[in-house]
C-alpha cells in the first residue's frame, strides 16, 4: 500500500477527516450583488452538502454512523456499497483519516477471511 500523505493532496479542512467526502472541498467565490452586477462583489464560500448517515458494512456486519456528501454517498451506491468503495478507491482519493482507517479495517477482515478459507481447504483436501 502507498504511503499517503496529507500534504499532496489538495487543501483538505479539518471536517474532512472524520467523514467520507469524495474529494469535496470548500469552494469559493464571489457574491455579485443584483443590482450593480460587476460593480459590487463579495467574497463567499460554498460548503460540501455533508449529512450525518448510517452506512451498512458487509463485512463488518454493523452499520456505521458516518458524515458524508451527497456526492460521496452517490459513490458509494455506484461502487456497490461501502466495503466496495473504500477497498476499490485509491487512499489519495479517500483523502481522510477515518476512510483511511476504516479501509485499513476492512482489508484485515478480507485477509482473515482468506486466510481461514484457505485453511478449510487445506484441511479438507488432507482428508
Amino acid at each position: 500500500m502507498k504511503n499517503f500523505s496529507f500534504e499532496k493532496a489538495q487543501y483538505i479542512f479539518k471536517r474532512a477527516q472524520r467523514g467520507i467526502f469524495a474529494q469535496k472541498t470548500i469552494a469559493f467565490g464571489n457574491r455579485v450583488s443584483d443590482c450593480g452586477g460587476n460593480l459590487y462583489k463579495s467574497r463567499r464560500s460554498w460548503k460540501p452538502n455533508v449529512q450525518v448517515k448510517k452506512v451498512y458494512s458487509e463485512l463488518m456486519g454493523k452499520q456505521l454512523r458516518l458524515h458524508v456528501t451527497c456526492h460521496a454517498l452517490r459513490c458509494i451506491d455506484n461502487k456497490g456499497g461501502l466495503d466496495n468503495y473504500l477497498l476499490r478507491t485509491d487512499d489519495s482519493e479517500l483523502a481522510s483519516a477515518k476512510a483511511i482507517s476504516l479501509k485499513k479495517e476492512l482489508q484485515t477482515i478480507v485477509a482473515d477471511r482468506q486466510a481461514h478459507m484457505k485453511e478449510l481447504l487445506e484441511s479438507s483436501s488432507s482428508n
